[in-house]
């Protein structure tokens, strides 16, 4: 049968009395289809030191139907004395988008493995993962779960949810959200949260509002902060712009928050001169009930000289409520040229 092909290896090692073996390797290849293929081998080692091996192992890979792939293997070692380690991993994919009509769902695409290391009878690591992306409409969806448990006895586990809205630049809204639940070590819930959302009301005004708490590293360190983040800029007129923000930040592991709210005029006096007034209230919460207040305004001004040669003005008045912080104005003069 030119799909079915089979090996036999014989490899012989002679120290005379020191540690000696002789292994025997059977290997046997099938080929199912032309998409999909198994391999199978036993072998087993005798030796003269008491510590005689055998080893099985089985492996898939290739399309286990028209629309689904799948690529795992099984390695079982059992040494005399010792006992029996197994490695075992398998992974499960869709070979190509899917449409699924009943649902309403367009391009689906997902992922799932398992994979494990017994030892002596005893889990040593595990790892689960699933993934699962598809397009409702034009919205992206996304639905993700990993968990693992490593060789040190740490454990952890995260469930995602995802959402971003049609990125069409003329619709109104848009939506970015990203939301995971994690767990270290069966401790309680840990909520990893960025969302984004943005409404534009016409051609005059726009509002944002971001959203993030216990942000990732690139190593997947949660980071103990919470941020917010709420703007809206109103176009009052063809010379005349208004902006209106307030922002939280808050220090899980310092136990610090700060929020500041403010506000801006800003406007052209001509084609080259444009002046800003601004209101900002600060609220920063220190560790130890300590609380500084203060309110600030800005006066600025921006001149084009000329094409290649700019000036800004402008000072800031800040009030404070806290009688260790006295009141500070600061003035500012810029000047740039181009090179």
């Amino acid at each position: 049968n030119p799909r079915l092909g089979m090996h036999f290896n014989k490899f012989t090692v002679d120290r005379g009395k020191d540690p000696s073996s002789d292994t025997n390797l059977m290997q046997f290849d099938y080929q199912s289809s032309k998409t999909l293929g198994f391999v199978t081998s036993y072998a087993q080692t005798s030796t003269n030191n008491k510590s005689d091996i055998t080893a099985k192992s089985f492996g898939a890979k290739g399309l286990l139907t028209r629309d689904l792939n799948i690529a795992g293997n099984y390695t079982e070692v059992d040494t005399q004395n010792v006992g029996i380690k197994a490695v075992s991993d398998v992974a499960l994919s869709n070979a190509k988008p899917i449409n699924v009509s009943a649902m309403g769902l367009k391009a689906l695409t997902f992922t799932a493995r398992y994979a494990a290391t017994n030892d002596k009878q005893k889990q040593v690591t595990e790892a689960v993962s699933g993934k699962f992306t598809a397009l409702a409409g034009k919205n992206q969806i996304g639905l993700e779960y990993g968990g693992a448990l490593l060789a040190n006895g740490t454990s952890n586990q995260a469930r995602t949810l995802s959402l971003v809205s049609d990125p069409n630049p003329k619709l109104p809204i848009h939506l970015d959200i990203l939301y995971k639940a994690r767990n270290i070590n069966r401790s309680s819930v840990e909520l990893v949260r960025k969302y984004n959302a943005a409404w534009v009301f016409g051609k005059l005004m726009t509002v944002n509002y971001s959203y993030t708490s216990m942000p990732e590293d690139p190593a997947g360190g949660m980071q103990p902060i919470k941020a917010s983040i709420f703007a809206l800029k109103r176009q009052m007129t063809k010379v005349l712009a208004m902006q209106i923000d307030y922002t939280t930040a808050k220090q899980l592991a310092a136990k610090t928050a700060q929020n500041k709210f403010g506000g801006m005029l800003k406007g052209n006096v001509d084609k080259r001169t444009t002046v800003d007034f601004g209101y900002s209230v600060d609220i920063n919460d220190l560790a130890g009930a300590s609380r500084t207040n203060s309110h600030s305004i800005r006066l600025g001004m921006d001149h084009q000289i000329d094409a290649d040669h700019f000036i800004n003005f402008s000072g800031t008045f800040a009030a404070y409520h806290a009688k260790q912080s006295p009141d500070a104005l600061t003035a500012n003069v810029e000047f740039k040229t181009l090179f």
